[in-house]
């Protein structure tokens, strides 16, 4: 009796344990839910988005040192650019002249050549050479042109003495002797001057003075005559300079004025490290020269591509206001409704007045690094995306108030570029262009990854969560959603992460800070999208079983049974066993069938008179998953499929226009596809999954591929994104989208 009864008692843990391992199968699917629920691709998503496109955009001359400064650039409502160097070439060449007393214009220096007298010139010569930090390398014989090391402005002046006969190196250490106590100011940009005081024959000093022209000019009382001596500067000489340095600045010219002023020895300090300031007053004027710095050739373009994509240009610069306006209209930064000012009324206009002007503000010229740092700081309280360049350091406090900071490579200094977040290798403003077209790339794609994601998300919970309320065991098992989860994350952000930048993306504005990263033409796609596949395959566990000729769910072909553990080992019969229903006492001797029937199987007739006692649960030896295999298989090649859809987040409905230059979306789909005809026809029972024939197989791919149509027409659904989740309100509409003419 205790055998017979310790082999029910095993009966018993057996039907436990095979419960305990349903309810383990059903919690690991709830595991699973919430793994495929919770978008924890989205941070993957974007690392590679921003990896990818950080790589890319070295090759546009983009060096990025703070990764999410690709994607704020994207969103850049304002640019405050530089000028020399950025907008121009900084090829400086001194193209016009004002000296002893005349104008020269470039055809009358091109093609007369001007005579000097012998004192002026010297005096000239000498105020440049001593007052330059530049360095002239010569690369080759005489006729060759020489390299200017250091500020391109001296360069030029520089080499207009060259062509003169000067030799640079000679003047100047004739000139400026540091080891007896000569003393060079640097540039100032608050002084707009440099100048050097320097030891002079007879016990005195002379002190040289480079710098802005009106600002020199303004400080001369004396002017340099043709025959070198020293006149007062009247009234009449100091307008006609001045006319001459407008018409200059009116042609885009940068103007630069040399003077000079002698002290007596008691008149300055012995020790000149204790003048910490240069006495630039009472200077005698020698010359302005207008130097001509060419604008880059692809600056007006890039600029009004920029204006095109929403953003406002601004240029801060040093020159004088007729410079920086001619060059600004030259380059179309300053309309006709733009306003420019200069720093200094720029500094002292009254908050509340300089607040209303702010928007038409185009042009700030004789600006210091100052007025740049409280101009970024305004527009970001205005909650503009403000992008700035800079090369100086001074100009670091801007480069960190931005939202980005973009340092030249090659006019930067190293504290300037330790301040940016992005280094323009090439000085240029169209990389800055560039850098604005990544990030609105980088950003789109964090939108498709999303839109993809949510669209996967949605169709396998609810088909699920249905399957479940219609007493089915889940059409997608634990391995399947755990391999959906793969395609829709890792895979997902790869393919759709490195999708490259069309030149489409720099024909709308800039999104808010605050926008919403789903928009509503996405909710329109998510939703046709799952509603559709959600339709085909509930219709598929539903009705497929009758369309395919297949069983339902995942069936069991083959069952086999078995004696409970060690029944035959029970030596003789026992007097009663409870039978399943509880009601009936049956005299069981298990052993004695043991060597008649030593297993049972399904296909065959149940033979007669066994006790069901004797014997553990049916176990399934072979089942048909083909059923649900399909459903998986139709489900994984709609992704496929949508996942081409979800290459545009806009209604642009030409989702396969570049599809095949992107060489890792490629692949993705390639090895997603080689994946999937491995798991289904070799995972067998470890994934649940049947191998189907060429028609399942066709079927699969047939019902798969309508998601192209179908994200083909939902795109002309009348569903626009939201006007108010763009930025810069004054910047141009939407784009509409694309004819049907290709």
């Amino acid at each position: 009796m205790e055998s017979v009864m310790g082999a029910i008692s095993r009966r018993h843990i057996f039907l436990l344990g095979t419960w305990v391992h349903k309810l383990l199968d059903t919690f690991i699917i709830g595991v699973t839910i919430v793994v495929v629920a919770i978008p924890e691709g989205l941070p993957l998503a974007v690392t590679i988005s921003l990896s990818y496109s950080t790589k890319k955009m070295l090759n546009d001359h983009n060096l990025i040192r703070v990764l999410a400064a690709c994607e704020t650039m994207g969103n850049c409502t304002s640019i405050c650019s530089d000028k020399t160097g950025t907008l121009t070439e900084n090829r400086m060449t001194v193209v016009e002249l004002w000296t002893q007393g005349k104008h020269y214009d470039e055809p009358s220096m091109r093609n007369h050549p001007i005579k000097f007298d012998a004192r002026y010139f010297d005096m000239v010569a000498t105020a440049v050479c001593a007052n330059s930090t530049a360095q002239l390398l010569e690369k080759g014989g005489p006729q060759d042109m020489p390299i200017v090391q250091g500020n391109k402005t001296e360069g030029a002046m520089l080499l207009w003495l060259r062509n003169q006969g000067v030799v640079y190196k000679q003047v100047r250490d004739a000139a400026f002797r540091p080891q007896t106590g000569d003393r060079m100011y640097s540039f100032s940009s608050e002084r707009k001057s440099m100048s050097t005081i320097v030891r002079v024959h007879g016990g005195g000093f002379r002190l040289y003075s480079k710098g802005a022209a009106e600002i020199i000019l303004s400080r001369c009382t004396h002017v340099l005559k043709a025959n070198g001596t020293v006149g007062v500067l009247n009234t009449v000489t100091n307008d006609d300079i001045h006319d001459t340095i407008v018409g200059m600045a009116k042609m885009c010219l940068r103007t630069m004025c040399v003077a000079y002023r002698d002290f007596s020895a008691d008149e300055l300090p012995a020790d000149l490290t204790t003048l910490d300031n240069p006495p630039e007053g009472c200077m005698v004027c020698c010359a302005i020269f207008g130097i001509m710095d060419p604008l880059r050739a692809d600056v007006a373009e890039s600029v009004q591509t920029c204006q095109r994509a929403g953003i406002t240009v601004r240029m801060v610069t040093g020159d004088n206001i007729h410079t920086a306006r001619a060059i600004a209209k030259q380059c179309g930064i300053l309309t006709t409704d733009g306003v420019a000012l200069e720093g200094p009324v720029f500094r002292e206009m009254p908050k509340d007045q300089l607040q209303a002007l702010l928007p038409k503000l185009q042009v700030l010229a004789r600006s210091s690094p100052d007025d740049k740092h409280m101009l970024v700081t305004m527009l970001r309280a205005r909650q503009e995306v403000v992008g700035v360049t800079g090369d100086g350091t001074n100009d670091a406090p801007a480069l960190r108030a931005a939202d980005v900071g973009l340092a030249m490579g090659i006019a930067g200094t190293d504290l300037a570029k330790e301040a940016a977040d992005i280094i323009i290798m090439d000085d240029r403003f169209a990389s800055i262009k560039q850098s604005v077209l990544w990030g609105r790339c980088v950003y789109d794609n964090i939108r498709k990854f999303v839109q993809f994601q949510l669209t996967v998300n949605v169709v396998a919970l609810s088909l699920t969560f249905l399957g479940a309320l219609a007493g089915f065991d889940p059409p997608l098992n634990a391995v399947m959603m755990l391999w959906v989860n793969l395609i829709m994350d890792t895979m997902g952000a790869l393919a759709l992460g490195t999708e490259v930048p069309k030149p489409e993306l720099l024909l709308r504005r800039p999104y808010k800070k605050d926008a919403s990263l789903v928009s509503h033409i996405m909710v329109k796609h998510i939703i046709i999208q799952s509603t559709f596949q959600l339709t085909t395959l509930l219709m598929l566990l539903f009705l497929g079983p009758g369309w395919l000729d297949v069983p339902n769910g995942n069936a069991c072909i083959s069952t086999t049974y078995a004696w409970i553990d060690d029944i035959a080992n029970v030596a003789a019969p026992e007097p009663c066993v409870l039978l399943q229903n509880h009601s009936t006492c049956w005299s069981l001797n298990c052993s004695a069938y043991v060597p008649l029937y030593p297993t049972f199987n399904q296909s065959h007739a149940m033979p007669p008179n066994v006790p069901l006692a004797c014997l553990k649960s049916p176990r399934c030896d072979v089942y048909d998953y083909r059923h649900f295999t399909f459903l998986f298989n139709v489900f994984v090649f709609a992704q496929v499929f949508n996942e081409i859809n979800a290459r545009s987040v806009t209604n642009d409905w030409r989702v396969l226009h570049g599809f095949f230059s992107n060489t890792m979306f490629l692949f993705i789909l390639a090895m997603t596809v080689v994946f999937q005809v491995v798991i289904v026809e070799f995972g067998g029972d470890f994934t649940k999954t049947s191998s189907l024939d060429g028609t399942l197989w066709a079927y699969s791919v047939a019902i798969g591929v309508i998601t192209l149509p179908l994200g083909v027409v939902m795109r002309f659904v009348p569903v626009q994104e939201d006007p108010d989740s763009f930025a810069n309100p004054n910047g141009l509409v939407i784009p509409k989208q694309p004819s049907l003419a290709l």
